[in-house]
């Protein structure tokens, strides 16, 4: 018995040769250095296999893996323009995990900000119904 073979280096990626996967492996794309998409087979069966986005960098001196998304929701030209992005920012010194946490943690912020100003303080015992339409808002005190 022969070993199991990888998959042939391909140049460039398509979506084609992406949506045919199912073999589990790692599947570098030759158009950004370190971007690579990884497969794993579902351990369900008839279930098809996972596909996630991944770009490698090292930034100093430490080996880090950021991940782009799952494909399909990230397509492959969006995975290249975001592997690029971060690329840039290893490029400026800029972590490209730390910086997606961070953008992450304002957009929470920010809609949590949203949820107080338009809905006020929540009290469970009124009901959204209790107070007439047009009525102002409840002032927010904060301590």
């Amino acid at each position: 018995m022969s070993p199991e073979k990888p998959p042939p280096f391909r140049s460039k990626l398509s979506d084609a040769f992406i949506r045919s996967l199912t073999p589990s492996g790692k599947y570098a794309d030759g158009d950004v250095p370190g971007l690579y998409l990884q497969v794993r087979a579902s351990l369900k069966p008839g279930k098809s296999p996972s596909r996630h986005w991944r770009l490698k960098y090292r930034l100093r001196g430490k080996e880090n893996v950021f991940v782009i998304g799952r494909y399909p929701d990230v397509g492959l030209k969006e995975a290249r323009e975001l592997a690029r992005t971060a690329r840039n920012s290893v490029t400026n010194h800029i972590d490209p995990l730390k910086a997606k946490k961070a953008k992450i943690e304002a957009q929470w912020r920010n809609e949590a900000g949203e949820v107080i100003t338009l809905h006020g303080v929540h009290d469970p015992a009124q009901k959204p119904t209790d107070a007439p339409l047009g009525a102002p808002l409840p002032e927010i005190v904060r301590s």
